[in-house]
């Protein structure tokens, strides 16, 4: 419990909550690796010692505003930055997104076009996958991706050093941006600031 790793589905780390999971897990009969039993703990815990985090949670009206209550009012890390709050609520818009969903039907849904980049790979004539255009100010995962490709060609995207080695944060900011326009300079490409199909591509295969 004091050994300040971070377990289960929401890495808990302070060593009270990991009590609390133990001891939840442990009335219940569960093994503390069950997944729905952390599920349940975490709603337990919310209720019965963050209940200003859990109205909060079952109140909000944005998911900006439930990701605020998280990360403020119970995660608390060292880093509590505006940047910090936006990659959050990023993160969790992009899940509330894709498993939410919305009150409308498929018929109603308007699909978004995503251009199509094709890589050469010698064991096929062609492959071809869709990827998103990025450019500044952008949080996403797909951020992050771009931000990896980068680092690992030596560009700095403006992440934590963690280790010696950049991490990306999935915020397309300034020093992203500096870093894509340098890589499209460098492969004779539109220094646009702006990761579309040929940068991809670009990234993808150099």
């Amino acid at each position: 419990m004091h050994d300040s790793a971070g377990y289960g589905l929401y890495q808990a780390t302070f060593w009270s909550i990991k009590e609390h999971l133990l001891n939840y897990a442990r009335a219940h009969g569960k093994s503390i690796g069950d997944w729905q039993m952390q599920v349940d703990q975490f709603v337990a815990l919310l209720k019965e010692q963050y209940s200003g985090v859990w109205n909060t949670l079952i109140s909000a009206t944005s998911v900006r505003q439930a990701s605020d209550a998280v990360l403020l009012r119970f995660e608390r890390p060292a880093d509590q930055s505006a940047g910090v709050q936006a990659y959050r609520a990023g993160q969790g818009q992009s899940f509330y997104d894709q498993f939410a969903g919305s009150a409308a039907t498929p018929e109603e849904e308007t699909p978004v076009e995503e251009p199509a980049l094709a890589i050469p790979d010698p064991d096929v004539v062609m492959v071809s996958i869709s990827v998103p255009v990025l450019a500044k100010d952008a949080i996403s995962n797909a951020v992050s991706n771009a931000q990896a490709l980068m680092i690992r060609q030596g560009y700095a995207c403006g992440g934590k050093i963690i280790n010696g080695h950049e991490q990306p944060d999935g915020i397309f900011g300034p020093t992203t941006e500096k870093a894509v326009r340098s890589f499209q300079e460098l492969k004779a490409l539109a220094s646009d600031g702006v990761i579309g199909a040929d940068t991809w591509t670009a990234l993808l295969t150099t």
